[in-house]
């Protein structure tokens, strides 16, 4: 079953609110463009860059999880989380960038919007989000799960 934009989204909400145990402050579906856990290689980095995740905004922490984005079955299901950051100490940076889509006969550039956790031990973790369907949605999740980011952690 093919499930609408707005039933999807609602059946991704449902999960990710059962999954965490804290409050969820927001939400937002984003495709890796940097390794999540260190010690990807680069194949596992460009392989989950074209996949949807689900990375969850709590007053202490960052979930990243798994999601069944393709196929005609089960699609939006939320699989096993990947990764749990701790936002104290977290900054956030938001911007722009491109990506391309590839077809037979043509390279076609996408805009893409992204965001940069930086975390308290140095590292940082790119995610980005190519904004062509439902793009008013898709900009307004992006922009409460920052703002949700650069809320005080805790308050």
């Amino acid at each position: 079953m093919i499930l609408s934009p707005t039933k999807y989204m609602d059946k991704v909400n449902g999960q990710v609110h059962q999954r965490v145990s804290e409050e969820v402050l927001a939400w937002a579906l984003l495709q890796p463009q940097t390794a999540l856990v260190p010690g990807m290689s680069k194949h596992q980095v460009r392989k989950e860059a074209g996949r949807s995740f689900v990375f969850a905004v709590t007053p202490t922490s960052v979930h990243a999880f798994r999601l069944k984005d393709r196929g005609y079955t089960d699609t939006g299901r939320v699989q096993e989380e990947v990764a749990v950051w701790p936002r104290r100490g977290m900054r956030v940076e938001t911007g722009r960038g491109t990506t391309t889509l590839n077809l037979t006969d043509l390279n076609v550039p996408l805009g893409m919007r992204l965001v940069t956790l930086h975390l308290a031990d140095g590292s940082s973790v790119t995610l980005g989000i190519v904004l062509t369907i439902m793009r008013e949605r898709m900009e307004k999740m992006v922009a409460d799960f920052v703002r949700a980011l650069e809320s005080t952690p805790g308050s």
